[in-house]
């Protein structure tokens, strides 16, 4: 090769690398910067009409997919299920990023493709194909979802069913709520004016995972594995008047009937658990102290919010509020907090989750609301892994306080059948004139399917015939 031809293939090499480099570099390093620029509106509608990927049910079942728009968006999002699946999905609108569901937890997942995403960008450069997204499975049961759905028609309130062994959430219904179509319409001002109303009138809010409760006698449980570590077994006889006067003046009284209450009455720990008996644990936490129930409430995973999707590389992760064991710094609040009666709030995912280390002997799992990611042949990509948080209780005290919820169950609604439930009904702390109706249990035949429910304006009864009704179906 003469010199001449020698210098241009060297040019022309050169200007192959620069080319090359320049295009990756504005393809995949600079294309995150890019695209977030709020003056580029070429990204925006390719965000908003790209073909993302589908979210499935556990089954298999289309719960969000994209299709054909014909418009220049090229695609919209479509949600099969609608409104019943909506506190999963979330949505997808040219009215807002998303911030709700795994459309919000797996977002870059959804439109971008996970693990080899790289290698997928890569190759999109030379074959010229528009890269699609990766599908995500949910461990959503779409039966189970549709029968919680249907039950909460009408009502205010929320189902969540989960896996206690593994934290796979079953179910996650709430009522109000929205359909996610609606916002996924291409008219900006029709999808912007319904978000602003469904912001407004609370129907984007998740009730099971947003919403914070007063915990009433669910709270028992809390307190019953304090007195089982210290020493204190069912069958102690535990002070139990019917009637206990703080130092305010204030008197926490017994809501449940119980035939032999007097002013010096006692029962077992398993006998005052069943009567869900205020008192006697009212007097039980002022006699073990703030500082062995704040660690126990930790351990149930009080104090923080709880991850249940996404976040990291997948997208922005999906929260629970943090529930809270509420004021113990005085005995009065500290008697008060044992029963159930404080200022402390739970999310029923919360509840769902305590209830979930009863039925597993002590463990609790972080709930997951993801199972995969799936290639678009349905090819597993990646494995959501089951995750413990922590071990609040031993399994001989998970054992004993699963007794203590089946006697509660036999004394408090014995048409539920063999069932380990805790129930409570609780005014609300901000709006006096509402109730909180709260159920949360499992079958101790069958311990792998936890279901709680809240319900406002209800009773006990009503909550605890509507988680019957689930169990029933996931048993099925």
């Amino acid at each position: 090769m003469n010199k001449s031809l020698r210098q241009l293939f060297i040019a022309v090499l050169v200007l192959f690398l620069i080319i090359t480099c320049s295009t990756f570099f504005w393809s995949i390093i600079y294309a995150p910067s890019l695209d977030a620029n709020p003056e580029n509106t070429v990204a925006f509608y390719h965000e908003v009409g790209m073909d993302r990927g589908e979210i499935l049910s556990s089954g298999g079942e289309i719960l969000a997919e994209s299709r054909k728009s014909g418009d220049s968006f090229n695609y919209q999002r479509s949600y099969p299920q609608g409104e019943a699946f909506a506190p999963v999905t979330g949505f997808f609108s040219i009215a807002t990023p998303p911030s709700r569901g795994v459309e919000m937890g797996y977002d870059k997942v959804l439109s971008s493709g996970s693990g080899s995403v790289w290698q997928q960008k890569f190759e999109s450069i030379f074959d010229g194909q528009e890269q699609g997204g990766v599908n995500v499975e949910t461990n959503i049961v779409a039966s189970l979802q549709q029968e919680a759905y249907s039950l909460l028609k009408g009502k205010t309130g929320a189902v969540v069913a989960i896996d206690p062994k593994t934290g796979a959430i079953l179910s996650l219904a709430s009522s109000p709520t929205y359909d996610p179509n609606l916002l996924a319409v291409h008219n900006s001002q029709q999808a912007q004016s319904l978000y602003s109303s469904y912001s407004q009138d609370g129907s984007l809010t998740d009730l099971a995972t947003q919403y914070l409760l007063s915990p009433g006698s669910t709270f028992n449980i809390l307190t019953s594995a304090v007195a089982l570590q210290k020493g204190t077994l069912p069958s102690s006889q535990v002070k139990a008047p019917s009637t206990f006067k703080l130092s305010s003046g204030m008197v926490v009284a017994n809501r449940v009937y119980y035939p032999h209450y007097t002013m010096n009455s006692q029962m077992s720990l398993s006998d005052a658990f069943a009567y869900s008996s205020s008192t006697a644990f009212a007097i039980l936490a002022q006699n073990f102290g703030a500082k062995p129930l704040e660690d126990e409430a930790s351990a149930f995973g009080l104090g923080s919010q709880i991850r249940i999707c996404g976040g990291g590389s997948d997208g922005t992760p999906v929260e629970t509020q943090a529930s809270s064991l509420g004021d113990v710094g005085d005995k009065e609040n500290l008697a008060l907090t044992g029963a159930g009666e404080g200022t402390g709030k739970v999310t029923l995912m919360q509840e769902a989750m305590m209830v979930g280390a009863v039925a597993d002997a002590g463990a609790l799992m972080e709930p997951q609301l993801v199972k995969s990611t799936l290639s678009s042949g349905l090819q597993v990509l990646s494995v959501v892994p089951s995750s413990r948080l922590s071990s609040p209780l031993t399994s001989q005290e998970a054992q004993e306080i699963e007794s203590m919820m089946e006697n509660l169950t036999s004394v408090q609604d014995p048409s539920l059948g063999k069932v380990a439930s805790v129930m409570a009904q609780v005014k609300d702390n901000v709006q006096a004139d509402r109730t909180d109706a709260l159920a949360a249990g499992f079958s101790p035949s069958d311990p792998n399917v936890v279901v709680a429910v809240m319900l406002q304006n209800s009773t006990a009864v009503q909550a605890a015939s509507l988680m019957g009704s689930v169990l029933k179906e996931a048993e099925k």
